[in-house]
């Protein structure tokens, strides 16, 4: 996660973008923001302002809610579209 984090960089996206990219990308489920803040280890804030500008280019996508009712995320997995 953390070499996709330095990658995505040279696209003009942050580092962070790319570290929750790459986790969302290569987990088989969904994961929610607090997924996100235990496997990246960012704040809850840095996580919500980077999942909006994700969701902004449709690199993530809404996947539905978990069993506790938070949002889940899932990465774009028409990953052509999304270099386009």
């Amino acid at each position: 996660a953390n070499q996709i984090g330095s990658f995505i960089e040279y696209w003009g996206f942050k580092n962070v973008h790319g570290r929750i990219w790459a986790h969302l990308f290569l987990s088989p489920d969904p994961l929610d923001a607090g997924d996100l803040i235990d496997r990246v280890g960012i704040s809850k804030a840095l996580v919500s302002m980077s999942i909006a500008d994700l969701m902004e280019y449709e690199v993530v996508l809404l996947a539905g809610k978990s069993p506790r009712g938070t949002q889940l995320y899932a990465a774009n997995p028409r990953v052509t579209d999304v270099i386009m």
